[in-house]
């Protein structure tokens, strides 16, 4: 019997959505914008909702994963169709702009086939864009920039000025957070760092430009600085009034965070640990999303082509050698030690092995190539299930 490409069995899988109520016993019906498969080997289905809750949003995606599951995980010992390395749903508002979006392995669709939501919502990846989300994701992030700027105050004055931190400060800025530091705390230590916890972001901002000479080898531009804390002053004004959040203000407090942060990282890392691990996540996300792109597409006649097998080598070769120089540039959280050590070492052996493999190609020493590809095929299954143990043990 003929199997179905992913691509082929896409028209099938639209016309269960049709039936969807039919086929599942369910009042339910989706509407479905669109289903396709990504260039990260996942099958999407987008679909546009009604609902507001992201937790009533989170049921539908369950729902559709467990469908998509049941289409293509029935009968994997003789599946009637190819079945994808991953699946995925999209809800999208009645303006099409995207609501949440999740991705599951094929372990996570089985748990919501099987009646299991609180295993397939811990083994799933969540990309929520709902109102709701985008305002905790605001206020999580300002409130990192705040502690961490506050915390970069407090060690590099005491450091220069040998514990008399507070006499470098405005002394009206200084008097305002000592007041309310007393009032809360009914402590009279003034140098307590506790005392910076109550100012606020334009306070910080003066603090720091006010004793740039301290902070210079941190932040370096002044005018950079001071158009980031401008910018993010303006977002935490949204942000402390409850007023809406959109994706583009989420875009650029990211940015501010990064630039913030990532400064503070080189001098003082101590002082932003969890930053230094959210950036270990994303750089790894991007280096593993590159490499599943830039793999060859060949078939097993191509092996015989030498030609368009060595040109698409070679630019997998060197899609390998710039994660290796990128993987190596990354700060690595000391938790993440192993894991990173272990992807650096895949990366590596794939760039040595694509070596040999252009060299055998090259001198048409068949045999010595067909060894080579052996352990390429391996060691790109291994890359694979890396970036599954990552993708889903480690965000």
């Amino acid at each position: 019997m003929k199997k179905f490409s992913v691509i082929e069995s896409i028209k099938f899988l639209e016309y269960g959505f049709r039936n969807y109520s039919k086929l599942s016993n369910s009042k339910r019906n989706f509407n479905i914008n669109r289903i396709y498969f990504s260039q990260q080997n996942a099958l999407v289905v987008e679909y546009i909702t009604n609902k507001i809750d992201p937790m009533d949003i989170k049921i539908e995606l369950g729902e559709i994963i467990s469908f998509i599951g049941s289409f293509y995980l029935s009968n994997e010992d003789n599946p009637l169709y190819e079945i994808p390395n991953l699946f995925a749903a999209t809800a999208l508002d009645n303006n099409k702009s995207k609501l949440i979006h999740v991705v599951s392995s094929h372990s996570a669709a089985t748990s919501i086939m099987r009646g299991n939501p609180i295993e397939w919502l811990k083994n799933s990846m969540f990309e929520d864009q709902s109102k709701e989300n985008l305002m905790a994701q605001a206020k999580r992030t300002i409130s990192r920039i705040e502690i961490s700027l506050r915390e970069t105050i407090y060690k590099i004055l005491s450091d220069n000025y040998k514990g008399q931190w507070y006499e470098q400060i405005d002394k009206k800025i200084f008097d305002d957070a000592y007041r309310i530091y007393r009032k809360n705390t009914k402590n009279y230590d003034k140098n307590d760092s506790e005392i910076l916890s109550y100012t606020y972001l334009p306070q910080l901002k003066a603090i720091i430009e006010d004793n740039w000479d301290s902070f210079n080898t941190i932040f370096i531009d002044k005018e950079s600085f001071d158009n980031n804390m401008n910018q993010l002053n303006k977002i935490r004004r949204d942000e402390s009034h409850n007023r809406p959040i959109t994706q583009e203000q989420l875009k650029i407090l990211n940015g501010i965070y990064q630039k913030i942060m990532s400064a503070i990282a080189k001098i003082i890392p101590e002082v932003v640990p969890q930053y230094i691990v959210d950036n270990w996540h994303n750089n790894l996300i991007k280096i593993t999303e590159k490499l599943s792109n830039a793999i060859p597409k060949l078939e097993e006649k191509d092996r015989t082509n030498f030609e368009k097998t060595s040109n698409a080598l070679i630019e997998y070769y060197n899609a390998i050698k710039i994660a290796v120089i990128e993987i190596k540039e990354i700060l690595i959280p000391i938790s993440k030690i192993d894991l990173h050590r272990k992807l650096e070492q895949i990366l590596s052996e794939l760039e040595n092995i694509l070596s040999n493999m252009i060299k055998y190609g090259a001198e048409i020493q068949i045999a010595k190539l067909e060894n080579e590809f052996k352990k390429y095929s391996n060691k790109l299954n291994e890359l694979n299930d890396f970036q599954k143990e990552y993708l889903y043990s480690e965000v």
